[in-house]
């Protein structure tokens, strides 16, 4: 059986933000968020964890005004990134049948 790794869900996840007007940034941090935590990916954890702290540093200060434009497309350049990577892939455990 193959298993997907992080690399490829991270390029699919990738795939459909480029490709559907109804995935939104939110969206994909949300995905990237429980990919993390389904594959142990402290890399991809991180910057769900950067990501997250400066949407509540802006909503401290400006409200929903804010501009997160520019911490939005770093996120999406760093999971970008995290999605081409070669090596190491980490892999999906395997399920067990019940």
């Amino acid at each position: 059986m193959i298993k997907e790794s992080l690399n490829d869900a991270l390029r699919d996840l990738i795939d459909q933000y480029d490709n559907d007007i109804e995935k939104t940034v939110y969206d994909v941090i949300d995905e990237s968020e429980r990919l993390a935590e389904e594959y142990g990916d402290t890399a991809l954890a991180e910057a769900v964890a950067k990501i997250r702290f400066e949407q509540k540093q802006e909503l401290m200060m400006w409200g929903i005004r804010g501009d997160l434009d520019s911490a939005e497309e770093n996120f999406l350049e760093a999971v970008r990134d995290m999605a081409a990577r070669k090596s190491p892939e980490i892999l999906l455990p395997e399920k067990k049948k019940s």
